[in-house]
């Protein structure tokens, strides 16, 4: 749920180009496109970013950062993690 909120504040703020990772055949992926933000798996994200925010349930963020961020992670990015 806080990822559809960062997204749109950003798209708003007029950043130019935002983008929301999800998991292949997420449910959310209609809403996120639906109000105009591109969806990309997590590890194409990681290789894009110059920002990536970590916007899962706490239980999940560990297997997420191992599997598809931490290989495809540019140099220099930064790295948030929220949790709820």
């Amino acid at each position: 749920s806080q990822g559809y909120a960062h997204a749109n504040n950003l798209k708003d703020s007029g950043v130019a180009e935002v983008r929301v990772a999800l998991r292949p055949g997420s449910a959310r992926a209609e809403k996120a496109t639906g109000a105009g933000l591109a969806v990309v798996a997590p590890d194409e994200a990681a290789k894009w970013a110059d920002v990536v925010m970590v916007l899962v349930p706490d239980e999940l963020q560990a297997a997420l950062y191992r599997d598809d961020l931490a290989p495809n992670l540019r140099d220099g990015a930064a790295l948030g993690f929220a949790h709820g």
